[in-house]
């Protein structure tokens, strides 16, 4: 019992040693405030502008933005302007991290500790260069025997001097950090859609392939990569066409989010 009653002590102070996780919220155009209490830094964990679930910094309800969206920058711009510091405040516009999905009103999203702020500690590289010497002896050279002269051999001591580079780590700023698009090859194999009465054409919306689909159907599958639940699209009797006008993804919630929860 005693044994018990020492771990259980042992985890609870463990666990009040441990800092907390927190996440903090700013809507597309508005500024994002975090701070730590006066002793502690911020110490980053995740970040991303754009957007991850439907719900957050949607006032009106809007069913036609994408959900996989994401910002490569994010990380870099915060970890840039906050990390280790006490506070700070970053404005969540596409002028600051670049517009990874245009169409979609997007949020900055942040995780991030506070730490002791004697726990951080820096250290750089030395930058002088180290010299080592040494010293080689040629192989000796012989001049051949001739009739007036005996085989004469020169030695030359050759000194050679070694100096080693320092190996650097390149570091990437927000401002320098670039991508490029890929853009995959033309197919050359025509394609023809034959028409089926009574069913709404197949299509590409939102993520998500939508194949052949009677009318009056409700479409159910999985929910676009980087979320889960289910997608849902009718395809409408009076006329015969997807209604609405994209599918329902209402009931998809970000992986990502979701991990952080728990």
């Amino acid at each position: 019992m005693e044994v018990g009653l020492l771990l259980g002590l042992l985890l609870s102070a463990a666990s009040a040693r441990r800092p907390e996780y927190r996440t903090a919220y700013a809507c597309e155009g508005g500024q994002l405030h975090i701070s730590c209490e006066e002793g502690y830094l911020i110490h980053l964990i995740r970040a991303n502008y754009g957007r991850f679930s439907i719900s957050i910094c949607n006032e009106h309800g809007s069913l036609d933005w994408s959900v996989d969206c994401s910002s490569h920058r994010s990380y870099y711009v915060i970890y840039e302007r906050c990390n280790l510091m006490s506070s700070c405040v970053v404005s969540a516009t596409s002028e600051t991290f670049a517009d990874p999905c245009p169409g979609t009103f997007k949020y900055l999203e942040v995780q991030y500790q506070c730490i002791l702020e004697s726990m951080t500690t820096s250290s750089s590289p030395s930058s002088e260069l180290i010299s080592t010497t040494s010293t080689t002896t040629r192989p000796p050279i012989i001049i051949p025997l001739t009739r007036s002269s005996k085989p004469t051999i020169f030695t030359t001591p050759v000194t050679t001097t070694f100096t080693p580079k320092l190996s650097t780590i390149p570091y990437t700023t927000a401002g320098t950090l670039s991508t490029t698009k890929y853009t995959p090859p033309r197919s050359t194999t025509a394609v023809t859609l034959f028409n089926k009465e009574g069913h709404c054409y197949p299509t590409q919306s939102r993520n998500l392939s939508w194949d052949w689909t009677k009318a009056g159907t409700e479409v159910v599958q999985k929910c676009p990569g980087g979320t889960f639940g289910e997608a849902r699209w009718r395809c409408g009797t009076n006329p015969v066409q997807w209604v609405p006008e994209s599918p329902d993804l209402s009931e998809c919630s970000s992986l990502w989010v979701d991990n952080l929860r728990n």
